[in-house]
């Protein structure tokens, strides 16, 4: 299987790619690791626009079953929560599978579930993703293998 990880922070998006299941797998570098929102159409909702293009063109080049996003909390910003939806609203037109991951859930995998149900290469791959920015979308990509 292979999962989009997506991390939303400010007005930029970071992803990778990982490939497996949740005992063995890989991780993988999208060409651009990090999209910023645009902010040069105008509008918020002209820039939106712009950046669900940006998305669909990419989650079909990286040719991926599903997207895990990390879940905005409760004090999120409106703008934040947008992007979020943006982001879903895509892979619903696309008909990628799409998981919300909740931070507690990464936070667990990375203290315990990680090291439980991981090979030792997989785990290293993704504690050792780079830039270090990518290491929330890379482990609520692995939290969705095999559910996605």
């Amino acid at each position: 299987m292979r999962i989009l990880g997506v991390d939303i922070a400010r007005r930029d998006l970071s992803w990778v790619v990982v490939e497996g299941n949740r005992r063995q797998g890989e991780v993988q570098a999208m060409q651009k690791s990090k999209l910023p929102v645009p902010t040069m159409y105008g509008t918020p909702v002209a820039n939106l626009e712009a950046m669900m293009k940006l998305v669909a063109q990419s989650v079909r080049e990286a040719g991926v079953q599903g997207v895990a996003i990390v879940k905005a909390t409760a004090g999120t910003s409106a703008e934040r929560a947008k992007i979020e939806f943006a982001v879903e609203l895509v892979c619903h037109q696309l008909g990628v599978n799409c998981r919300l991951v909740a931070p507690q859930t990464i936070s667990a995998a990375k203290k315990r579930k990680l090291a439980q149900e991981c090979s030792p290469e997989f785990e290293a791959a993704i504690r050792g993703v780079s830039p270090k920015y990518l290491t929330k979308a890379a482990v609520a990509a692995w939290c969705v293998l095999d559910v996605a």
